[in-house]
């Protein structure tokens, strides 16, 4: 260190001094780390065994101790402990308290998975410009996640951008040929471009209620079985059609949602189809209501869905009261909901109103069958299908 420098502390103390010398000990500070730096990285691997700070704070304290005062050089040495060279010892193998390999990879994972949540959130609310944001910053942590991936493909579609989304899925098909992801994204961009066609076709027969020809086409056209994401609901709902394809849907969602508890977009599936008959309409709303109370879950659909299923349910059954509570709560300009309310309340007595509002309030799911419950599978007036 330049004398010149080491003299200005070294004098007595005279006014201004102070000043100086804390304007001083930052350059101090700063040369010493830098110099420090160089001279670990050049003898680092010679002795590793020897904490290379170590030998660092004995050597200032041997040339400095005698030069500054007691003050000065405590205020030196916070400096130094705060230097590039303290976090940088604290990084090497020899530290205590390093962290593991583990908990390092699990927190971009975890910041990945959310990022992504989010992004499925904001296209469900058809926002793909605001989801293209954040799976980008995703992909920052692991380009090659086929998840991350495919939801871009997915993303560039919607978008109109099929180059792009066929670039995703050439990218997916060779990193990750069997993920079901990859597998997800090339149903959904075969639809969008080569069998759209085919795709809507099936979807005119299925509104025309001509099912039993649209059921066989649908299952044509996805030989493996349901497809994932937004193609999932179209070949439920149009394979459903049919009484035979009806049982086969409902046993195959259930099973998805026993194994995966989480699943919202089964969970939306199957509620929209159990609300279509009465005697599994109770149990379609309870899903819905979970799907519609999860921040992921596609609310605008589970609301719209559960407003169908309170129509066709018609506003002379009091079993439905607590639905039309929980949905005003959501809706609650909605003139004709407000009307079954107080139709249903007339009903149902005060001590039962208050009862059903008491346990609308709960958020618990609700089992009460409705007072023109049938067998399962027998359809009511209420029976509808819809694409």
């Amino acid at each position: 260190m330049p004398g010149s420098t080491m003299n200005a502390f070294a004098k007595a103390p005279r006014p201004g001094a102070g000043s100086r010398a804390r304007r001083l000990v930052p350059a101090i500070a700063a040369r010493l780390g830098s110099r420090a730096e160089s001279r670990m990285d050049t003898r680092a691997d010679a002795r590793p065994e020897v904490r290379p700070e170590s030998r660092l704070d004995a050597r200032i304290a041997r040339r400095l101790a005698p030069r500054l005062s007691p003050r000065i050089a405590s205020m030196l040495a916070l400096l130094i402990a705060a230097s590039p060279l303290a976090a940088r010892a604290q990084n090497t193998p020899n530290a205590q308290n390093a962290p593991q390999p583990a908990a390092n990879a699990a927190a971009p994972a975890a910041q990945a998975a959310h990022l992504l949540s989010a992004a499925r959130m904001w296209m469900a609310k058809n926002r793909p410009d605001v989801a293209r944001g954040l799976v980008q910053k995703a992909l920052l942590f692991d380009p090659r996640e086929p998840e991350a991936l495919a939801l871009m493909g997915e993303i560039e579609l919607r978008s109109n951008r099929t180059a792009e989304a066929a670039k995703v899925l050439a990218q997916l098909q060779k990193i990750a040929p069997n993920a079901p992801a990859t597998q997800e994204l090339s149903d959904t961009y075969r639809v969008a471009t080569r069998d759209k066609n085919e795709l809507a076709e099936i979807r005119l027969l299925a509104n025309a209620g001509k099912t039993e020809e649209a059921a066989p086409r649908m299952k044509k056209l996805f030989p493996r079985g349901a497809p994932r994401g937004a193609l999932a609901r179209d070949y439920y709902r149009i394979v459903a059609g049919t009484d035979a394809g009806r049982v086969q849907v409902i046993d195959e969602l259930r099973a998805r949602l026993k194994r995966n508890p989480d699943d919202a977009n089964a969970a939306l599936i199957l509620g929209d189809l159990l609300t279509d008959r009465t005697s599994t309409r109770m149990e379609g709303l309870n899903l819905l209501y979970g799907v519609y109370q999860r921040q992921d879950g596609n609310r605008a659909d589970a609301l719209e869905f559960w407003r169908r299923a309170l129509a066709s349910a018609g506003r002379d059954d009091p079993a439905y009261y607590i639905w039309y509570v929980r949905y005003l709560q959501e809706v609650p300009d909605d003139t004709e909901a407000k009307q079954t309310v107080a139709d249903l309340a007339k009903k149902l007595g005060p001590q039962a109103v208050a009862q059903a509002n008491a346990a609308a309030a709960s958020g618990k799911p609700v089992m009460v069958a409705s007072g023109g419950a049938r067998p399962s599978g027998g359809a009511s007036s209420g029976s509808r299908t819809r694409v």
